[in-house]
């Protein structure tokens, strides 16, 4: 067995169930190297010299691209393209690389989980505000990671645990603490909260359907939309109610 086989043991899954090209948007990808080689040897040297972290090889060979994304040293997920129409999946692209001696261009991105940056976009100085923001953050970090490495099993129990903590945690300190300060802005801040729950419902039908696709897109809306407004509203709403802190 070579080295790649070994590393993508449990890719069949993976690749059946979520397309590499929807992950691909998820992850924030920066170049890192190119390289020209011996396709199966230099795909083998670079995963090996890559134990740890997330990155994204694309793999160019004529008119055909393989892509394969790495987690720690480990093949979670590959596809082949030929003008951009998708050929192979899975264990076949490994299958096929492991028999290239020709020369290919491969170009490697190292990934990251998109909402390191909202972190601190979310502490506004109110300590238990902050602190289910936190929580939000990092169960969304959860859900997302899960996908990337095709955790199918851990998903309906994260978003679930997401649906429960937003509405029955993070949303209602927030709701009580306007309604306790008369915030003047309740009832537009109320139609965020609304509409971010309409999301994460149906991120959890999405999850009960196997719709990993979809998942993906739902999270790509929070991540692009919701979270960006909600933000917005928070820091007017923590603003108003800081006033009455002094």
């Amino acid at each position: 067995m070579g080295l790649l086989e070994y590393l993508s043991k449990n890719i069949d899954e993976v690749s059946s169930k979520i397309p590499l090209s929807s992950i691909e948007y998820v992850l924030n990808l920066s170049f890192t190297e190119e390289q020209t080689g011996i396709c199966r040897e230099a795909a083998k040297k670079i995963i090996e010299n890559r134990s740890q972290g997330i990155y994204f090889i694309a793999i160019i060979r004529g008119r055909r691209m393989y892509r394969i994304l790495l987690i720690d040293g480990k093949i979670i997920n590959a596809e082949s393209l030929e003008m951009k129409e998708q050929v192979l999946t899975g264990k076949k692209v490994i299958e096929e690389l492991n028999k290239l001696d020709t020369i290919c261009k491969i170009m490697v991105y190292q990934g990251d989980l998109p909402l390191a940056v909202w972190r601190e976009r979310f502490v506004f100085g109110i300590p238990e505000i902050d602190k289910v923001h936190e929580e939000m953050i990092d169960l969304l970090n959860k859900i997302i990671k899960a996908i990337i490495v095709g955790d199918i099993k851990s998903l309906d129990k994260l978003v679930k645990t997401l649906y429960d903590h937003t509405l029955n945690k993070h949303f209602k300190l927030e709701e009580d603490l306007m309604i306790k300060y008369n915030y003047p802005g309740y009832d537009k801040h109320l139609e965020s909260h609304r509409m971010y729950i309409e999301v994460i419902e149906e991120m959890m039908g999405q999850v009960k359907n196997e719709d990993y696709p979809g998942l993906l897109t739902s999270i790509l809306t929070l991540l692009e939309s919701y979270l960006e407004y909600l933000e917005d509203e928070d820091r007017k709403m923590v603003r108003y109610i800081k006033g009455f802190m002094i």
